[in-house]
């Protein structure tokens, strides 16, 4: 290990006993004010040396160049001594993630992604960085790290070489057996790590694992919904003259949205001015592209009602809205678990109860496959068999 002694490995199989050596040593060439000198990383790969500043300054008392470790005369030492392992390992990351891609490395490279975050190595740090990248909708936001803090209990760090289809069978187990998650949970599991191993290819890198043979089982879906009945109810409510003040724009934006369809940041950042005409145009976020959708008669009266929707001074958050969406639910006796997305799943169901076809239900929710859009045929065909207890 670096932090113990010089290390030497075969880089990769092509290459005959090429071997890698890195040690840490104190460069006496200079001293600064302190009296301390800069500690630096001496990597040595195919019979080239390149010398990599650590950014840390040490006085020679502090240091054993045998042991290669900060000794406790320095102050930091338990801190300094964790960044040399933590370097350490991210050297025998890059080591093992080229050796098993048959890929050479070089100084300049190892010295290259030595200076980045390991996110080339490291699918965690991978999927963390592009999650924080990503717009996403709240419950996306929330879905995608309720997948990502599972896989970093399960083992916190996982290499890309690590990723093949005994990985994944084996996660499956995992989820299943010891977190007891049922199948439907565990396919919604693999499907988001599925989606950061393609940004992954599409980035060039290396994953060895095929993703057509990432098989996710369709589920039929029990996505919950509001009945056209009880939308009326929330309309009624919010139209009333005993409305509370602190239930009336969340309510005014949560029915617009039972109007609409949309995921709630596309929801969120609509401007007052884009919805006077009849038809109002956005930038969908998760599509990359324009829409247009309609200002129905309902949302002009929603609009009309309340002034500051959709303006600085009323703009609220996903968090209220859930929070106070739950509150008005239990004052009108709807007993149904409601978030802001609901009210896209009330949308969607509701079309299609009015008569609407699938086809065009597809257009309006800007879904890229009919099978995301048939989930909901099969709600509302779900309803269409219970009305067989109208002969009790």
């Amino acid at each position: 290990m670096i932090g113990n002694s010089i290390f030497i490995r075969t880089i990769a199989p092509q290459t005959s006993l090429a071997a890698m050596k890195y040690s840490f040593f104190l460069n006496k060439n200079y001293k600064n004010k302190e009296g301390k000198y800069p500690l630096y990383l001496n990597l040595y790969i195919h019979n080239q040396r390149k010398r990599i500043p650590v950014e840390l300054s040490l006085k020679l008392k502090e240091w054993d160049q045998k042991k290669q470790l900060v000794l406790k005369s320095c102050e930091y030492s338990h801190d300094y001594n964790l960044i040399l392992k933590d370097i350490e390992s991210r050297i025998n990351k890059i080591e093992i993630q080229f050796r098993l891609s048959s890929q050479v490395l070089t100084v300049d490279k190892c010295a290259e992604l030595l200076k980045q975050p390991d996110l080339t190595i490291d699918f965690i740090s991978f999927m963390e960085n592009e999650m924080n990248l990503k717009s996403m909708e709240y419950n996306s936001v929330k879905n995608h790290k309720s997948v990502l803090k599972k896989l970093k209990e399960y083992k916190p760090s996982i290499l890309f070489a690590d990723i093949n289809e005994v990985f994944l069978q084996r996660y499956r187990k995992y989820l299943h057996q010891q977190l007891k998650n049922q199948e439907v949970t565990i396919d919604s599991n693999i499907k988001v790590i599925k989606h950061y191993i393609k940004i992954a290819k599409k980035k060039g890198l290396i994953v060895n694992v095929d993703l057509e043979q990432i098989k996710i089982k369709q589920h039929r879906s029990h996505r919950t919904n509001l009945t056209l009945s009880e939308v009326e109810r929330l309309k009624e409510y919010y139209f009333s003259g005993f409305i509370k003040e602190s239930h009336k724009r969340v309510l005014g934006y949560f029915i617009f949205n039972c109007m609409t369809g949309l995921r709630i940041n596309d929801l969120l950042k609509l401007k007052r001015e884009e919805l006077n005409d009849e038809f109002f145009n956005f930038w969908n976020q998760k599509s990359k592209r324009q829409q247009v959708l309609m200002t129905n008669e309902t949302c002009k009266k929603i609009l009309e009602y309340d002034p500051e929707l959709f303006t600085s001074k009323g703009m609220i958050t996903p968090k209220t809205i859930n929070e106070t969406i739950k509150e008005i639910a239990s004052f009108l006796g709807i007993k149904k678990h409601l978030t802001c997305h609901i009210a896209r799943h009330t949308f969607a169901t509701n079309y299609l109860r009015r008569g609407g076809k699938v086809e065009n239900l597809k257009r309006l929710l800007a879904h890229s496959d009919i099978k995301t859009t048939m989930i909901y045929v099969h709600i509302v065909d779900d309803d269409v068999i219970k009305t067989m207890s109208i002969l009790d």
